[in-house]
């Protein structure tokens, strides 16, 4: 459960973001904010290799750009004291893991295959543990994680499957509002109702164990300050009723589809899952709970204390591609699904390039092998940087002073 717990918090970062979304909310015009903070990328490649449909967010006019939304734009960084916040620094970025299949129709042999790449970071003990599990009637190759009981990422024969982080957004800041008559008592629809003390006792190895006290309200615990309001944490990993380990179930699978129903029932950190068949057929889908926001879009700090903003359990079923027409899957913590679909998801995904890169590599090949695969995930051009390393060669080679420094480079030479 620990284990479980820990790569749930490792993976689920997204509430750190919200204070300073919230700033910028207060601080610009409303299409200002809209712009600034759209997931909308030019690399933007969805799960299946197609082109997302969807253009870039409307450009702001420049009166837009000059005006200020008003009181909120005196928010500065000291308004913020969040636990979450201070653990943002800890990655320079987003971080980052691959994951694609392609059809038997365009392999060698006519199986699909699979191509994994989780990147986490150097621990000790290793976070993966290659590891084979056989049975009477089954056997599992791939890799484990300390202190899990089973296979995580791997291949049983019959289908193999790899995750990739879906980078969404599953921790949302509520803001709460404490009775101005008691403070030990915070608003709630309909009334009020107590804080929770909880004391936290941490063990020292070779010193006294550490007493921490927590406050904890209807929505999670208190986490922080946001404009001098106590901020909770809401959090799947924080709801026992989204857990369970029947990941593991899917060392028995029997085919794609067999899989994607079982990573689709799975209680953990959500995660997109590709799907590689024996037979040839491929799919994704995502795992985990998924939250169904009511009356806000999660991305800034709100109070929930009238009852109009909210979860729900969740609703309908979650996005699903199997066998898609151009015969590949791809996934690198981007987003994966058109825009309209994937605000369900959040808007805080990583950078699409690496997607970008492996969509154009795999469109080239028209049949593929493991070799293939293997030199697709050392290939290392930069995709995102193109566009500026155009533009930097366009400068230089237009003309001024730059012109003989710049005579010898070229697009192949600049690489």
């Amino acid at each position: 459960v620990l284990v479980l717990l820990f790569m749930w918090d490792f993976l689920n970062r997204d509430a750190a973001e919200e204070p300073w979304r919230g700033m910028l909310r207060d601080a610009v015009d409303p299409a200002v904010f809209e712009f600034l903070a759209s997931p909308w990328h030019r690399d933007d490649v969805l799960v299946d290799g197609r082109r997302d449909p969807a253009g870039p967010p409307p450009m702001p006019t420049r009166e837009q750009v000059a005006a200020v939304a008003g009181a909120g734009a005196a928010a500065s960084a000291a308004d913020v004291q969040l636990s979450l916040a201070d653990r943002g620094g800890e990655e320079a970025g987003v971080p980052g893991s691959n994951a694609w299949a392609v059809a038997g129709a365009r392999t060698v042999h006519g199986r699909a295959i699979l191509a994994g790449d989780p990147h986490l970071m150097l621990a000790a003990p290793g976070v993966w543990y290659r590891a084979s599990l056989r049975w009477r009637g089954g056997q599992v190759h791939g890799v484990s994680l300390p202190g899990s009981p089973g296979i995580l990422i791997g291949s049983n024969a019959r289908v193999a499957w790899s995750f990739t982080n879906t980078t969404g957004d599953f921790q949302d800041l509520v803001v709460v509002e404490p009775d101005p008559k008691d403070p030990m008592r915070y608003r709630v629809p309909g009334g009020t109702e107590p804080f929770l003390e909880r004391l936290e006792r941490i063990v020292v190895r070779g010193g006294e164990d550490v007493e921490l006290p927590v406050r904890v309200t209807r929505w999670g615990p208190v986490v922080g300050e946001v404009a001098g309001r106590p901020a909770a944490l809401r959090w799947t990993g924080l709801d026992a009723a989204t857990m369970n380990f029947d990941v593991l179930e899917l060392m028995n699978a029997a085919g794609v589809e067999d899989a994607l129903d079982i990573a689709a029932g799975w209680g953990g950190p959500s995660q997109n899952i590709v799907v590689a068949g024996a037979d040839g057929r491929i799919g994704w889908t995502i795992t985990g709970f998924l939250p169904d926001r009511v009356g806000f879009d999660g991305r800034t700090p709100r109070s929930w204390a009238d009852g109009s903003v909210r979860w729900r359990a969740e609703s309908g079923p979650r996005p699903r591609i199997v066998d898609p027409a151009g015969g590949i899957i791809v996934t690198a913590n981007n987003r994966t699904m058109p825009l309209e679909t994937a605000r369900r998801i959040g808007s805080g995904f990583a950078h699409p390039g690496r997607a970008a890169r492996i969509t154009e590599r795999l469109t080239a090949m028209p049949i593929v092998d493991e070799r293939a695969m293997l030199a697709l995930q050392l290939d290392d051009r930069v995709h995102g940087f193109i566009a500026w390393r155009d533009l930097v060669l366009e400068a230089f080679t237009g003309g001024g002073a730059g012109e003989a420094a710049a005579a010898n480079v070229t697009p192949e030479t600049a690489e």
